[in-house]
């Protein structure tokens, strides 16, 4: 399940807040595939804010939060996610 994976992945695993911020970040990098290496290796220096977005509607999902549970990863009714970029 891709929620239990990035949540523990970040080590969101419990006493959450009531917003979480999932924060994607920027770049400029053009036409320098080297220099968009250095930028970011993980996104080969494209911006996050699609990523950011995407987490927060899966997150955000009864469902997701339904099965999440049931793995034992509880997430409470009044968190949120929202999405950010920087």
């Amino acid at each position: 399940l891709y929620a239990q994976v990035a949540l523990t992945t970040m080590g969101l695993t419990k006493e959450f807040g009531r917003l979480v911020v999932m924060c994607g970040h920027g770049s400029t990098t053009e036409n320098n595939p080297y220099q968009a290496a250095l930028d970011c290796g993980a996104c080969g220096g494209q911006p996050g804010g699609p990523n950011a977005r995407t987490a927060a509607a899966i997150l955000n999902n009864t469902d997701v939060r339904a099965e999440l549970s049931e793995r034992g990863l509880d997430v409470p009714d009044d968190t949120w996610f929202v999405a950010a970029l920087h």
